[in-house]
């Protein structure tokens, strides 16, 4: 009997699998702004001018994105995920109106291993906003971030902590607060696995809401 309940666990589960298996995923705005992608090109062509060992540290262009939230995911609990996304999004525009992100200023982050661009301050204020928003329509959807902080940048280059020094140093040569990048327009948010999708370009999608118009 208990050989017969073995086999119908297995092959219920090869059919259906655990439903319980998680993943980290993060909840992100896709950068999609052309003028922005081409200033991240031209820093990323000076990166490789000033060394060529730069180019395996360039970060993929249509993988461009900022980050808000990471948590663990399942197929049980995307159809929560999905409802908190649509919360976050609607509750920002009923509150404050449409997103509209500048970005401005060339930084580096993680003890000088990583080139990062980041907000202007009054979009510095509305993503923060935003933050809030996103965290406790997740929570409210029994989802506890896995953050240890916020940091609304997102990367140009990065280095491997053993890299060289000189490189660290020659990165720090494109620091510039004032270097505009561009408006983004946010249209969309999404829960993404860390797995880029190799047909876009970008991360997996696992969960999308779009912002009302």
């Amino acid at each position: 009997m208990a050989k017969v309940l073995i086999v119908v666990f297995l092959a219920i589960v090869s059919a259906v699998g655990f439903g319980i298996q998680t993943q980290k995923a993060f909840v992100g705005v896709r950068i999609t702004n052309q003028q922005i992608k081409s200033q991240v090109r031209l820093v990323q062509k000076t990166l490789v001018h000033l060394d060529q060992r730069f180019l395996a540290s360039l970060a993929p262009i249509d993988a461009l994105h900022l980050t808000f939230n990471f948590y663990n995911v399942s197929q049980n609990n995307l159809d929560p995920a999905r409802k908190a996304l649509t919360i976050s999004a609607e509750s920002y525009v009923w509150h404050f109106g449409g997103l509209s992100l500048d970005f401005q200023g060339i930084s580096t982050a993680e003890n000088g291993t990583r080139l990062v661009f980041g907000l202007t301050p009054e979009s510095s204020t509305k993503i923060e906003a935003f933050y809030g928003i996103t965290t406790e329509a997740f929570r409210g959807q029994g989802f506890e971030s896995l953050n240890r902080d916020f940091h609304p940048q997102i990367t140009i280059a990065a280095l491997q902590p053993s890299e060289s020094p000189v490189l660290k140093s020659k990165m720090r040569r494109l620091v510039n607060s004032e270097f505009y990048f561009g408006k983004q327009m946010v249209q969309r948010l999404d829960l993404c696995s860390e797995v880029i999708d190799r047909g876009t370009g970008y991360f997996g999608i696992l969960a999308e809401a779009e912002f009302p118009l």
